[in-house]
């Protein structure tokens, strides 16, 4: 609604704009019918478009984040627990982290994609660390739909692992469409960036486990025992 609101304000500028520089001049009555048209058909895309959104987009809702420090056995876990609420298929999405270590420097984690959430579909995003995660810790989860337009997920928690309870005397915010130059969506390339970089995502701890298994087969002596293609 409020979007709807801003519109109607642009709407009103543009059209008084041009109003003001045509109205010395003798108008027919099309001129007249094509200016007070104008702003209608303005708002009918949009009220189109907003209508298209809500019959085929995807609304992913962050329902829940857990935090779980590790110990001498185990990694550190922040997890979040998403549905998706709409009626389109989500295809991507990406859970970014961003936390002050002990030393007071900036690290960013991105998670392993989840892609193709099916409408009324949970999924349980993770990211995992040796170290404790600090308090302060900051998140964000962008996903996409089907044509390619990314959105940032709706979120009663603001984005933050927070231990005073608040979310549960607030509203959820809702999901927000992020537009190229959108300062959420440039942050979001930021902090993807910034994880790549310092190779905090899936894949790069995907090749870590690889090669340490590599390297512990390296030092045992194994021997299999050829099959015998004799026996049926």
């Amino acid at each position: 609604m409020i979007q709807v609101f801003k519109l109607l304000i642009l709407i009103c500028v543009i059209t008084a704009l041009f109003y003001f520089s045509v109205k010395n001049q003798d108008l027919g009555t099309t001129e007249l019918i094509s200016i007070i048209l104008y702003p209608i058909s303005l708002l009918t895309l949009y009220l189109a478009r907003l209508q298209f959104q809500a019959n085929h987009a995807p609304v992913i809702t962050i329902t829940s984040n857990k935090l779980r420090q590790s110990n001498q056995m185990d990694e550190s876990r922040f997890n979040i627990t998403v549905k998706n609420l709409g009626n389109g298929v989500c295809i991507d999405s990406f859970l970014l982290l961003k936390e002050k270590d002990v030393n007071n420097r900036t690290q960013y984690y991105m998670s392993k994609p989840e892609r193709e959430i099916q409408p009324d579909t949970a999924i349980e995003f993770t990211i995992t660390k040796e170290e404790s995660f600090e308090h302060d810790v900051q998140y964000m989860l962008v996903y996409m739909d089907f044509f390619g337009h990314k959105y940032l997920a709706s979120n009663v928690h603001r984005g933050r692992k927070s231990y005073d309870y608040k979310h549960l005397e607030r509203l959820t915010q809702p999901s927000k469409q992020l537009f190229f130059l959108h300062p959420i969506y440039l942050k979001f390339l930021w902090w993807r960036h910034k994880a790549i970089k310092q190779q905090n995502t899936y894949r790069y701890q995907h090749l870590a486990k690889i090669k340490a298994t590599r390297e512990q087969l390296k030092g045992l002596d194994l021997y299999f025992e050829p099959e015998d293609k004799t026996k049926k």
